[in-house]
């Protein structure tokens, strides 16, 4: 039973007409924390003999939950150190007294075969310090040796949240890498020698949420760039990469970039926890604006130019028709008066037979293309969920899910247009505790400096437990 007491009210009251707060919950920052002297006195109506306890029952298991004895028998279970951690997953150790997890790379991503000068072996740990007041302090390294031409790359960024309750954080990052030009290059390229150059960097951040579901995040990085044309290459990798493989030879030059980002979802619903925010959601897209701009003479960089892209991203849910993701993006360079080959926008080429990221990349485009001027991009992707297949008699038993969507793309340069329909199936599956979906795609397309083509494609949809959300 559930009583009320109601005092100091009003009835008849005329409101005034107004929006529905987008705030769905409060709980304060002392509510966990209240003693039984409190909770007698809020308390109108005194509690049964059942009704206290069961309340001491919750009190008691409450408290032993937070108890260094149940924390380190949880931490005993999370901590233990397993063939498969060490070479797939990574390794975790939790320390919830205290606050502290820390985690290193698992073996298959320290081991890079494909590394710049052939095999090197690169070791990353994550140290997070999370506070009682959820402030959170997060720490990370990585050290990259390379057999090769025995050189040795650091980095490493240090993140602090420090206002919970509007997602605030700072951020410093910094050291040398070997960084890609561009992802958006087809697998067949995007590791050979001619996407990377040297970047030794120094970058300073902050993101910081303005009013309810509008975040301002501004990055200010330096780097200077050097051609990794000295380096020895792997042999394998010139015949596996040919003309590709070459680097680029350029003298090396200073960057500074200034970078703004500002993201807007109207109407987020929220809660209020003690000292966190937690975001609901809502049933419009994300709004983004970025802008980009190389600032010249600052510790003798040269590059100058201004960008500004403008999109909409939002995941729908369409009832019993599925889930629907979709991406919607332009942009324009405003002045490019000394920009270099990282500072362009590329899309992606095909890869011959790989499904890529539908809503980042085209499957058919063909080459990989660049953009100096306006461009407009589209993707759309749609998973019915089983809806289909359930209504097909021989298939209706098995976990097959249907996948349709499609893209546009237009760059100004050369007026290039171009469209793409996909459709396909899904077998969702599942391996040492995670969720995978197993993807056949046929894909057509249509530009206006091409004829038709088409492809089977194969792909491979992972599940994030952190996000609570597919790939794609």
């Amino acid at each position: 039973s559930v009583y009320n007491k109601f005092t100091n009210y009003e009835v008849n009251i005329n409101h005034p007409e107004k929006t529905f707060s987008n705030l769905v919950r409060v709980t304060v920052d002392s509510a966990y924390t209240r003693d039984t002297t409190y909770w007698k006195k809020a308390r109108y109506i005194p509690l049964k003999k059942e009704e206290k306890e069961f309340v001491d029952i919750a009190d008691s298991i409450a408290a032993y939950e937070q108890s260094p004895e149940y924390l380190k028998r949880l931490d005993s279970i999370n901590n233990r150190v397993t063939v498969l951690n060490i070479f797939l997953n990574g390794i975790d150790h939790y320390n919830r007294e205290k606050g502290v997890k820390w985690f290193i790379d698992p073996l298959l991503t320290q081991m890079r075969f494909a590394g710049v000068g052939g095999y090197r072996h690169a070791i990353g740990t994550n140290v997070i310090k999370t506070y009682k007041n959820n402030k959170e302090l997060d720490l990370y390294a990585k050290a990259d040796y390379g057999f090769g031409n025995n050189d040795l790359l650091v980095n490493g960024k240090v993140k602090f949240t420090y206002l919970p309750k509007k997602f605030a954080q700072l951020r410093i990052a910094g050291g040398s890498k070997y960084q890609m030009l561009t992802y958006n290059q087809n697998i067949a390229t995007i590791f050979s020698r001619s996407n990377f150059v040297r970047n030794d960097f120094l970058e300073l951040g902050h993101t910081h949420e303005l009013i309810n579901g509008m975040s301002l995040s501004v990055i200010a990085k330096y780097m200077q760039r050097t051609s990794i044309d000295g380096l020895n290459t792997a042999g394998w990798s010139d015949d596996l990469f040919g003309d590709d493989n070459t680097p680029m030879d350029f003298e090396a030059y200073n960057e500074f970039n200034l970078k703004i980002g500002l993201t807007y979802t109207p109407f987020s619903k929220f809660a209020l926890e003690p000292n966190k925010k937690v975001v609901i959601g809502s049933k419009w897209p994300k709004f983004h604006l970025k802008w980009q701009q190389g600032i010249p003479d600052v510790l003798g960089a040269k590059i100058n130019f201004q960008q500004l892209k403008l999109g909409a991203t939002q995941n729908i849910k369409w009832s019993v028709f599925g889930t629907g993701n979709y991406a919607l993006w332009a942009g324009k360079y405003i002045h490019t008066e000394n920009i270099e080959y990282p500072n362009w926008t590329f899309f992606r080429g095909t890869d011959r037979y790989l499904f890529s990221h539908p809503i980042n990349t085209f499957q058919l485009l063909g080459k990989t293309l660049p953009a100096l001027d306006e461009f407009v991009e589209f993707h759309y992707i749609h998973h019915f969920n089983g809806m289909l297949i359930k209504k097909v008699p021989l298939l209706r038993r098995s976990k097959l899910e249907t996948v349709a969507g499609g893209g546009a793309l237009y760059i100004n340069d050369g007026n290039f247009k171009y469209s793409e329909l996909y459709s396909g199936l899904e077998f969702p599956f599942k391996l040492w505790n995670s969720k995978f979906k197993l993807g056949a795609y046929y894909s057509v397309a249509y530009s206006n400096y091409s004829d038709i083509s088409n492809m089977f494609k194969f792909g491979l949809n992972v599940f994030n437990p952190y996000t609570n959300a597919w790939f794609y």
